[in-house]
């Protein structure tokens, strides 16, 4: 037997921890061989928390500023690490409270807490829940809104009916129309 140096090329995917398989390719002849990467971090550190910790459920995690140290098994270090890793959860959050965040680099994971709270409730709509006592004027006549109700529906899809804190336009004397718009959340 020759042991080859030269003349052949193998490929295969070492970027990635667990098993792989590596093909040997030498004068229009291949063969394959499987193979287990392991880590090649031991430890890894958060030495920069990313300067967004706090957020609302609906936003993703925003790493700028997110920092690592990493110490590879044959001991070297790697520092100011701001690239190259994964994040999870990833996607957006979906409830509120603290919630860890694991940091994944070269096979090796930090954690760090972010606070995500209730996403803000917003009016999204208006309707009509019940009519003014009055509905009928004559020109020139006050509008008088005793008995008007009007529905909320709100951003997270609740309803609320309010009797005040919204204007009514126009306002004083009627001519022929009037309109109902909010001033405040509810």
């Amino acid at each position: 037997t020759e042991d080859l140096t030269s003349g052949f090329s193998v490929s295969g995917d070492t970027g990635k921890i667990g098993k792989a398989k590596f093909t040997v390719t030498y004068e229009g002849f291949s063969a394959s061989v499987n193979v287990e990467i392991k880590s090649n971090v031991s430890k890894l550190e958060i030495t920069s928390l990313p300067a967004k910790l706090e957020y609302k459920v609906g936003e993703t995690i925003d790493t700028t500023g997110l920092t690592l140290k990493a110490t590879k098994v044959d001991g070297t270090v790697v520092e100011n690490i701001k690239t190259g890793f994964t994040v999870s959860p990833s996607g957006a959050f979906n409830t509120p409270g603290d919630i860890t965040i694991t940091v994944s680099y070269g096979g090796a994971n930090a954690t760090f807490t972010v606070k995500v709270k209730p996403a803000e409730v917003k009016p999204a709509s208006i309707a009509i829940a019940s009519k003014p006592s009055k509905t009928t004027y004559n020109v020139g006549e006050t509008l008088d809104i005793s008995g008007l109700s009007i529905e909320v529906t709100k951003t997270d899809g609740s309803k609320e009916t309010i009797t005040t804190g919204f204007n009514v336009s126009p306002s004083g004397k009627l001519n022929d129309t009037y309109a109902v718009s909010s001033t405040s959340s509810p």
